[in-house]
């Protein structure tokens, strides 16, 4: 429960700290995701949170209280994700910030590809291919690329941007929306662990081995089926279109 808490603290500090930034006025544009991640991941940390903060008071065993602080701190990445998780661009430069809100800085000058999937767009800048991924159900999403399609022209004599194949991420570039995919699996890693921590505390004192066995095969299948879709979104052509389904949803696989 301690480090429960001292994440959930990190996170409320970190949107303390987004909401400042918001508040400034700035000429810079921005990407941002969906309102509707500040609104629910708010509305749902709060209900989370006064719900452990219920069966704390009332003195509940203590599997109660960390099962539902599990659903508050995902809760709460969702608000620090809308917060944090953004593009500012000017006519100088573009900032990306991630969860963790760090900054990455990159030049117009510095673009050497884009790639676009139907509802998606990865930019690439320098040697070293660093990619922004910009989805157009991204609040400035279309407003942005259309910008960087105009600068890079306007900077090479008339001339699009060239199209390449990203072949970076833990997909290798060959799933759509890779972040929200890699976020989907951290969830699904941090629920099992959960649920596992649940059915060992609600074994009785003499299927205590029981309880630790079960929770072994649910982190294990959990493990099993993280590691093959990871496996797949890699080398997805090395698989039928049926297997990969059961994995991906159809169109967000490119073979």
């Amino acid at each position: 429960m301690k480090y429960i808490l001292i994440i959930a603290s990190l996170l409320i500090v970190e949107i303390i700290i987004g909401l400042l930034r918001s508040m400034r006025k700035t000429n810079e544009k921005t990407v941002c995701l969906p309102k509707i991640f500040f609104t629910s991941g708010t509305v749902a940390s709060i209900i989370f949170i006064i719900i452990v903060a219920i069966t704390l008071y009332n003195g509940e065993e203590s599997w109660i209280p960390i099962f539902f602080s599990v659903f508050s701190i995902i809760s709460l990445m969702l608000t620090v994700a809308y917060l944090n998780c953004r593009i500012t661009y000017d006519e100088s430069e573009i900032i990306c910030r991630n969860l963790l809100g760090f900054t990455k800085k990159y030049s117009y000058d510095d673009i050497i590809g884009i790639e676009n999937w139907d509802s998606e767009n990865l930019i690439f800048f320098g040697k070293e291919q660093k990619v922004i991924s910009v989805d157009y159900c991204l609040l400035g999403g279309i407003e942005f690329v259309v910008f960087i399609n105009k600068k890079y022209s306007s900077l090479h004599m008339g001339k699009d941007i060239p199209h390449i194949r990203n072949t970076t991420g833990i997909f290798k570039g060959n799933v759509k929306d890779e972040p929200v995919f890699v976020f989907l699996l951290v969830v699904i890693a941090l629920l099992a662990i959960g649920f596992s921590l649940l059915i060992i505390k609600l074994a009785m004192p003499s299927n205590i081995a029981i309880g630790i066995i079960i929770a072994i095969v649910i982190d294990v299948i959990c493990a099993l089926y993280i590691a093959m879709t990871i496996i797949v979104g890699r080398n997805p052509q090395k698989f039928g279109k049926r297997f990969v389904r059961l994995f991906f949803k159809e169109g967000y696989v490119r073979y």
